[in-house]
């Protein structure tokens, strides 16, 4: 029990939350998808189903900020990429508050064609910031590469007038397979990460052999 708890506070654990986090999100939006389809066509509250589709929304909320927070704690340097995962989370966040109208202000468009391009664009940059990771290593920029341009097709959703949630759908789905390979990277060594905690070998030196070789060239 211990060490399953062990392996939840590693690298592998918290981008695990993060996965995690990103499914809770989809269950949220395709339940709300389909409870507002059938909202309007019968006009009918079903709160249960409202308050299980928010419920998602919480855990995923609660998971992503277990991941960012976790990931910003044990990775070393990287201070463009912890930076723009904050960032990333506070803007989903804030998405989600505008959209839902909590602070009493309508003055947000969810179908906005400015925001939802915007909203691609960041999400893009903060996909590439995760080079950092190791860089130069080329199954993880192929990788980016791939999940940069599954979030650009939220562009897309423009041409249909749909809600910035389509986005943030997309994103979702992104993060998921993100997520799921990094994973899969770090268990088969392909990539690795150096953080806070690593066991460092060290080469022990007998100081009376210290100086062997440079004595026999003299």
């Amino acid at each position: 029990m211990k060490n399953k708890l062990k392996k939840l506070f590693t690298l592998k654990g918290y981008f695990g939350c993060g996965l995690a986090a990103n499914i809770c999100f989809v269950i949220f939006i395709i339940i709300t998808v389909i409870y507002y389809s059938v909202f309007l066509k019968t006009n009918k509250s079903f709160i249960l189903v409202d308050t299980i589709a928010y419920i998602f929304e919480s855990m995923g909320f609660i998971l992503l900020a277990g991941s960012t927070l976790g990931l910003i704690s044990v990775m070393r340097d990287r201070k463009i990429m912890k930076t723009a995962m904050s960032v990333y989370f506070f803007v989903e966040l804030l998405l989600v508050i505008l959209d839902l109208n909590i602070i009493g202000k309508n003055f947000f468009d969810a179908t906005n064609k400015a925001v939802i391009i915007i909203h691609c664009i960041f999400s893009i940059g903060v996909c590439c910031t995760y080079l950092s990771l190791e860089p130069k290593k080329k199954c993880l920029e192929v990788l980016v590469a791939l999940i940069s341009v599954l979030m650009a097709s939220g562009i897309f959703c423009i041409v249909y007038n749909s809600r910035v949630y389509v986005s943030v759908l997309i994103n979702c789905i992104a993060y998921i397979i993100f997520d799921t390979a990094i994973i899969k990277m770090l268990q088969l060594e392909y990539i690795e990460v150096d953080c806070y905690g690593d066991t460092v070998s060290v080469i022990e030196v007998d100081s009376s052999t210290l100086f062997d070789d440079s004595d026999k060239k003299e």
